[in-house]
């Protein structure tokens, strides 16, 4: 499995590790939208800290961007946050937030280097 999730008090982390497929990028999403505990979530870690991404096509992104914009509609107060070391996947997470922004999206967003950064944002 190249994702692990942990549920955490009012929160979710969405670990990746290694090559990360377009499918396996969509698990990590459907895993929490699927999941009732997601209503209750304040914030997520998106963790690439141990991975790498593919090229995502503009239409992908503009799908992750959907289901977003789709789960603020019930979750109005929330942080996410990505934990991208690379260039090529903090890119993929600045054209993310971007996207949602322009959709109107009022959930606050970050991008760091370290998980512990993270960490400390969301708790803050």
């Amino acid at each position: 499995m190249a994702h692990v999730n942990h549920w955490l008090h009012r929160g979710f982390h969405c670990e990746f590790h290694g090559q990360i497929d377009l499918p396996e990028l969509h698990a990590g999403i459907h895993d929490f939208y699927s999941d009732p505990r997601s209503e209750s979530c304040r914030y997520m870690i998106v963790d690439f800290s141990d991975s790498t991404l593919p090229e995502i096509p503009d239409l992908e992104n503009a799908k992750f961007a959907a289901l977003d914009k789709g789960g603020s509609s019930y979750i109005e107060t929330f942080r996410q946050v990505f934990v991208a070391p690379s260039p090529q996947v903090r890119a993929f997470a600045q054209d993310h937030i971007d996207r949602l922004q322009k959709l109107g999206v009022p959930w606050e967003f970050e991008i760091f280097d370290t998980l512990e950064e993270a960490r400390s944002w969301v708790e803050s």
